[in-house]
């Protein structure tokens, strides 16, 4: 392929620019990956999407598309390799069509359920979302075909690609239940074959800061009960990897030597034992994970790791005053919170008042 100047500003964890990273990869485009602070824009961003101000933005010979949607089908309609949406009119209308009604009424509502704290309000948007996952259900029933697409990835797999890894992320961070094989087979055996898929499967978030943010929470906890939930919720993260590694069997995640995603993962070893240590808590258990415990071994024991470590000592007095500090600030949050609840409520009154 002729060389073009594609650049991609996105979000680490963003399924809307995994679905650009994806169409990119599909058709074999060389691009520069730019990763966007979201809680921080950069000028370059607010300059290329002054509109909607968000990620993801692909720059193509100095011209800036955005919205990923669109952006699948200027991806398309550009590179004519490997088509993503079908021939027939018809079939690139249900396409569309089926990608919104994923966007509005499964991604929406689903991480409606994730972030409300009413658990009457949670529970009717997994209701929602499971309604619609139903009618999700159904078309693939219909279709009778590996990929939504057909028996290859095409435009609505990728479109729909965020359900196999966020959904279940989202289920497992909100404990809360949207896909239940049983109910969901179709569903269940799709998310299966996109997972197993290389374009899917070597183009994904790193899990394992799922397995960071839980173990931090779990040492800054104070209550038991939030302490437990975070040390189980990071286990089970745990587990993936565990299975990851067995999967490999190297040395490494990398292989023989090590790699970026070693590198990227590498505070496993020393500071998860710290957390562990100075948290009164159990995550590695050797005889559960004995794949990672033997990938410890080998990082710390690498000079490259081993020898650029901090001070033992020194970060265990660090993290005894960051477990004291960190729930007087999540405590302050909280009645800030309130406090602002409070006034919402106090505004939608006098509102109200002053309209009679």
């Amino acid at each position: 392929m002729a060389s073009q100047t594609v650049k991609l500003l996105g979000f680490w964890v963003s399924p809307f620019v995994y679905r650009v990273i994806w169409a990119l990869k599909f058709k074999g485009v060389d691009y520069e990956y730019i990763d966007e602070d979201i809680y921080n824009k950069s000028a370059l961003l607010l300059e290329l999407n002054p509109v909607h101000k968000k990620v993801p933005v692909l720059i193509h010979e100095d011209r800036a598309i955005a919205e990923s949607f669109v952006l699948l089908e200027y991806i398309d309609e550009t590179w004519k390799e490997n088509p993503l949406l079908p021939n027939d009119p018809y079939d690139r209308a249900m396409a569309r069509f089926w990608a919104r009604f994923c966007e509005e009424k499964v991604l929406n509502n689903s991480f409606m359920a994730l972030c409300l704290e009413e658990e009457e309000d949670r529970e009717k948007f997994v209701k929602l979302t499971i309604e619609s996952l139903e009618k999700i259900e159904e078309e693939l029933k219909k279709k009778k075909s590996k990929f939504l697409a057909g028996e290859t990835i095409g435009y609505l797999d990728i479109a729909m690609g965020w359900i196999p890894y966020w959904l279940q992320i989202w289920e497992e961070v909100g404990n809360i239940k949207f896909l239940d094989p049983l109910k969901f087979p179709a569903i269940t055996a799709w998310n299966n074959n996109m997972h197993s898929h290389p374009l899917i499967r070597e183009n994904l978030p790193p899990r394992d800061k799922s397995v960071l943010d839980n173990s931090y929470l779990a040492l800054c906890s104070e209550e038991e009960e939030d302490r437990e939930k975070f040390v189980k919720l990071t286990i089970e993260s745990l587990e993936k990897i565990e299975e990851e590694l067995e999967r490999k069997k190297s040395k490494f995640l990398a292989g023989e030597t090590i790699g970026y995603l070693d590198i990227a993962m590498g505070w496993i070893p020393y500071w998860l034992q710290i957390w562990e240590e100075v948290g009164s808590i159990k995550i590695l258990d050797p005889l559960k994970f004995p794949a990672i415990t033997a990938w410890i071994n080998s990082m710390l024991s690498h000079p490259l790791i081993k020898e650029n470590l901090p001070p033992r000592d020194k970060s265990v007095v660090y993290f005894q005053k960051r477990r004291i500090e960190v729930p007087k600030i999540l405590k302050s949050k909280k009645i800030l919170i309130s406090q602002l609840k409070t006034l919402r409520h106090q505004l939608q009154y006098e509102s109200t008042g002053s309209g009679l």
